[in-house]
C-alpha cells in the first residue's frame, strides 16, 4: 500500500469567510457582488432564509452580472419553494448548464411527486458533473426510498465508469440486493467478519493510553469546527490537515499500519472492488453530546473507514448509548430492513474499530452532557 499525503486544501474556515462578508456587505450595502457572495455563504453555512433575500436583491440589482443561480435555487429547494427551482432552472438551463442545477431540479421534482422527471434530471446533471457525486447520490437515494430493489441495482449499473468502484455505489448495490433478498447482499455486507476493532498502544513518550487519549482530547476540544453547526449535540470538524501534532502522527501511523493489515488479511467478499494500491488517510475530529449522531449514512468516496474513540462519557453498562451502529439504513431508506441485520459495538476509549466504507451506520445517543470524542479517518483511493 503505497500512502499519499492529502493535499491542504487553503480555503478559509467558512464563519471566517462569512464574517467578512458580512463586514464588507455592512461598509458597501448597494453592492450586489457582496450581496451575492455573503447569500452564497449563507447558504453553505444553511441558513437559507436571509441568504435567500440576499441572493434575491443581488440578482434584481444586477441580473446580467448575478452569478450565484446555483445558490438560489439551493436556497428556493430548502425553503420548499420547488415551482420557483423548476423556473429559474428553465431560464437557465440553455444557458448557463449546471450539474448543480440540474440536482435541484431534480429534487425540486420529486417534492411534487414526480418521480420519472426528477430521475432523469439526476440523470442529466450525473453527465454534467466531474468530481461531485451530488447527483449521483440524489439519485440512489431517491430510488431507495421507493424500496425498489430492481430500479436500485440498474441505477447503480448505469453509474458512470468512474465511481462504480465507490462505497457510494456498493453500498446501493448491497441496498438493492437486499431489498430483493438475494444472498449477494451477504457477500457484499457481513457484519460479522468485516468489522474489526484493535487496540492502540502509543509510544512510550506518551505514558501511556490514558494519558495520550488526555492529550488528545484537549487537542480536539480546542480546535472545533468553526462552521455553524445545524444539528443540536453534534460537532465535526473535516480536517485535510488533521495528523499535524505528534499526537496525531502517532494515532496515524498507528490507523495506516492497521489498514493495510485489514487490507492483506480480511477475507475477500464477493462483488467487493479490489482493495487500492495507493491512497490518502483523510480525517475528521467527532464531538458528541446529548441526542447528537451522525444519521446512517456511508462514506461516498472511501474504501476502508476507521473510528478511534478517544473519549467517553460515564455510561450505563448495560445499555447501548453511544454505541456505533452498523448495518443499518431503515431511516435512510424509509422502512428497509436490511437481511444482513445489525450489529452495535459498545464504544472504548483507545481502541480503532476498522469497516468497509459501504456498510451504513450511526451512533445511538449518549444522552450525556459529557463528550465522546473520537476521530474518523477514511481510506481514499488515489484517482485511476
Amino acid at each position: 500500500m503505497q500512502w499519499l499525503d492529502p493535499k491542504p486544501s487553503g480555503n478559509f474556515p467558512a464563519a471566517t469567510l462569512l464574517a467578512l462578508a458580512r463586514a464588507a456587505v455592512e461598509r458597501s450595502p448597494d453592492n450586489p457582488l457582496l450581496k451575492a457572495r455573503l447569500g452564497a455563504l449563507l447558504v453553505r453555512a444553511q441558513d437559507f432564509t436571509p441568504a435567500l433575500a440576499a441572493l434575491e436583491e443581488a440578482a434584481a440589482r444586477d441580473p446580467s452580472g448575478f452569478g450565484e443561480w446555483n445558490a438560489l435555487a439551493q436556497c428556493y429547494l430548502k425553503l420548499g419553494r420547488a415551482q420557483d427551482v423548476l423556473a429559474l432552472a428553465r431560464r437557465l438551463r440553455d444557458r448557463e448548464p449546471s450539474a448543480l442545477l440540474e440536482t435541484s431540479r431534480g429534487l425540486a421534482l420529486r417534492q411534487l411527486g414526480r418521480f420519472e422527471e426528477a430521475r432523469a434530471a439526476l440523470m442529466d446533471a450525473i453527465a454534467l458533473s466531474d468530481d461531485d457525486l451530488s447527483p449521483h447520490f440524489e439519485l440512489l437515494h431517491m430510488i431507495a426510498c421507493r424500496k425498489d430493489g430492481a430500479a436500485l441495482l440498474d441505477a447503480c449499473d448505469a453509474m458512470p465508469a468512474r465511481v462504480q468502484n465507490l462505497a457510494l455505489v456498493t453500498g446501493h448495490r448491497a441496498l438493492g440486493f437486499s431489498m430483493l433478498r438475494r444472498s449477494d447482499a451477504e457477500g457484499l455486507v457481513d457484519l460479522a467478519t468485516q468489522v474489526t476493532r484493535l487496540r492502540f498502544e502509543p509510544p512510550a513518550e506518551f505514558g501511556g493510553i490514558e494519558r495520550f487519549n488526555q492529550v488528545l482530547a484537549n487537542e480536539i476540544l480546542g480546535d472545533p469546527d468553526p462552521s455553524p453547526s445545524r444539528r443540536e449535540g453534534r460537532n465535526i470538524n473535516y480536517k485535510d490537515d488533521l495528523y499535524r501534532t505528534p499526537a496525531k502522527w502517532a494515532l496515524r501511523d498507528f490507523t495506516r499500519s492497521a489498514v493495510e493489515a485489514y487490507l492483506a488479511t480480511t477475507r475477500p467478499r464477493t462483488g467487493l472492488p479490489p482493495p487500492p494500491s495507493s491512497g490518502t488517510l483523510w480525517g475528521a475530529h467527532t464531538i458528541l453530546r446529548r441526542s447528537g449522531r451522525n444519521g446512517q449514512h456511508l462514506h461516498h468516496r472511501a474504501y476502508v473507514s476507521t473510528i478511534y474513540y478517544v473519549s467517553l462519557p460515564a455510561l450505563d453498562p448495560d445499555s447501548d448509548r453511544g454505541a456505533l451502529e452498523l448495518g443499518c439504513c431503515d431511516e435512510y431508506t424509509r422502512g428497509h430492513a436490511p437481511i444482513w441485520g445489525l450489529r452495535r459495538l459498545r464504544p472504548e476509549p483507545g481502541t480503532l474499530v476498522i469497516f468497509p466504507s459501504h456498510i451504513f451506520h450511526d451512533v445511538v445517543p449518549t444522552g450525556s452532557d459529557q463528550p465522546r470524542i473520537s476521530v474518523v479517518a477514511d481510506l481514499l483511493p488515489s484517482p485511476g
